[in-house]
């Protein structure tokens, strides 16, 4: 919300430009990682609830791909020790200004390089 509201009202430079000179902050972004949360929890549901701006709402990638198809499973494969069942908790969020150039977002389940399954994310130009 805080990059989105200096995206759509951005600061005035000053003159002399330095430190204070204006950036442009994009309004697209993109949220991604361990959410130590499963899709449907209350936690992950406050995540991507509508807020008071439309604009500044994360999205789930892996529904907006794939629809009603079940989130892949990113911890538990593998023969870790734990956490004694498969299921998802990393996810990849993007603002609703990313999310036209959302192509694809898959999760790598063949490696077993870590605990958690990679999760990519392919964005047109």
């Amino acid at each position: 919300a805080e990059a989105l509201a200096h995206a759509l009202a951005p600061s005035a430079a000053k003159a002399t430009g330095g430190a204070f000179a204006a950036v442009l902050r994009p309004a697209a972004a993109l949220l991604c990682g361990d959410f130590n949360c499963e899709p449907g929890s209350d936690e992950f549901m406050r995540l991507v609830a509508p807020g008071a701006s439309p604009e500044a709402r994360w999205h789930d990638l892996w529904t907006h791909c794939h629809g009603a198809v079940a989130h892949a499973d990113t911890v538990g494969l593998h023969g870790c020790d734990w956490p004694g069942r498969r299921f998802c908790c990393d996810f990849a969020l993007a603002s609703t200004a990313l999310l036209p150039r959302v192509a694809a977002v898959e999760v790598d389940q063949s490696t077993a390089a870590s605990d958690h399954q990679p999760v990519w994310i392919d964005l047109a130009d």
